[in-house]
């Protein structure tokens, strides 16, 4: 999981003190996301969730915008049995099945909603989709915020270009940037509880509902 400092909480963002020059301002930012963040929800991945069980981007991306703990998030994708991979028609089953109304949109960047990523490269111009396939990745955006199972948490937007995903395309072998593939903007965000939102999920696996066979 990618680490990254924040800055101390000792320092005065009313008076300034401790700071020097720019810093006060940068912090005091910094602070001011921090509050926001704190009221945004997470899916409870710990990190030996993450690397020992192998938790992909797609259902803890989903568990984020739904307010969802990880582990039930999992119901609402019966297709990973299957496959380790979420496709958007499997996003999309899950999106209607808990009730959220949506947009869906090839590549605007939603203000609340999921957003399909692609990393592009050779493979992006020759146009094969099993290899873009390959190259895709869920984040969940709540207006200026972005989560990323990659950091277990969200941030701002800008933070999440310059930290996060920059360390994503250095790990993808002759990746040379990304674009929204497809987003989706969630009209109607209702907020469900575990035992709301249990029993839709059981009874959804108990329907063994099949995927579709298109990758994307």
């Amino acid at each position: 999981m990618i680490g990254f400092a924040t800055p101390s909480g000792s320092k005065s963002c009313d008076t300034g003190e401790g700071f020097e020059g720019g810093d006060a301002l940068d912090n005091c930012n910094w602070l001011h996301h921090s509050l926001k963040i704190d009221r945004l929800w997470r899916p409870g991945l710990s990190e030996t969730d993450l690397y020992k069980q192998g938790v992909s981007c797609g259902p803890v991306a989903f568990a984020a915008l739904a307010r969802l703990h990880w582990q039930a998030a999992l119901l609402f994708f019966p297709d990973l049995t299957q496959r380790p991979w979420i496709n958007r028609t499997s996003m999309e089953r899950a999106l209607r099945t808990i009730g959220y109304d949506y947009t869906r949109d090839p590549c605007r960047w939603p203000s609340v909603g999921l957003c399909l990523l692609h990393f592009t490269g050779p493979w992006t111009r020759r146009g094969y989709p099993a290899a873009v396939l390959q190259y895709t990745h869920w984040i969940a955006v709540q207006e200026d915020y972005v989560f990323d199972v990659n950091w277990n948490g969200w941030l701002p937007r800008q933070n999440w270009e310059e930290v996060v995903l920059e360390e994503l395309l250095a790990h993808k072998f002759m990746a040379d940037g990304w674009i929204v593939m497809t987003s989706y903007e969630v009209e109607r965000a209702l907020e469900f509880s575990m035992s709301t939102a249990l029993p839709i999920a059981i009874t959804t696996q108990q329907e063994g509902i099949e995927g579709s066979d298109c990758p994307i």
